[in-house]
């Protein structure tokens, strides 16, 4: 099906808030998605300047949610995290802000920790995974040595449960 043509403000506007329906954008995503579609860039500008005071374009709101969800869903590494707010057109600082923010007074280690017992699934891990775990750790982001301090504090909590009769 082809998309209508854009020719006025209020038909801009109207592709500016179905986008926005249908996921979260940043400005600049949503200017990027306008422009795509042909819309004129001086009218671009005036629609999507005009959101934030509607309410309707946030982009430390966006910055915040998505930081949160990128620590403690995706288990990213605070790095990583920032570097992917970065990539949706957020300025640098916007976006270590909001990463900052998500922490919650959370260390790296702390954060490394919970996104491996996320990928673990609350399941002990098994000594055979560890350089598997090891590879999908520094994938998210985290730094290859304190991944590897967090794999060796996990093998040893199972070693601890299994001479403690808390595991068979």
């Amino acid at each position: 099906m082809a998309r209508r043509v854009i020719e006025t403000e209020e038909q801009a506007k109207e592709a500016a808030l179905a986008a926005l329906a249908r996921r979260s954008r940043t400005k600049a995503e949503l200017e990027k998605d306008l422009l795509a579609r042909g819309v004129d860039p001086e009218m671009t500008r005036r629609v999507v300047d005009g959101l934030p005071a509607q309410g309707l374009l946030d982009d430390a709101r966006l910055a915040a949610d998505e930081a949160r969800g990128l620590l403690d869903r995706k288990g990213l590494s605070p790095d990583a995290a920032a570097s992917t707010l970065v990539a949706r057109g957020l300025a640098e600082s916007a976006a270590r802000q909001a990463v900052d923010a998500a922490r919650d007074g959370r260390t790296d280690a702390m954060l490394c920790d919970a996104a491996l017992r996320r990928r673990l699934h609350g399941r002990p891990i098994d000594p055979s995974a560890v350089e598997r775990e090891a590879r999908a750790m520094t994938r998210l982001g985290w730094d290859a040595d304190l991944a590897a301090r967090t794999l060796e504090k996990a093998l040893r909590d199972v070693e601890r449960a299994l001479e403690t009769g808390e595991m068979e």
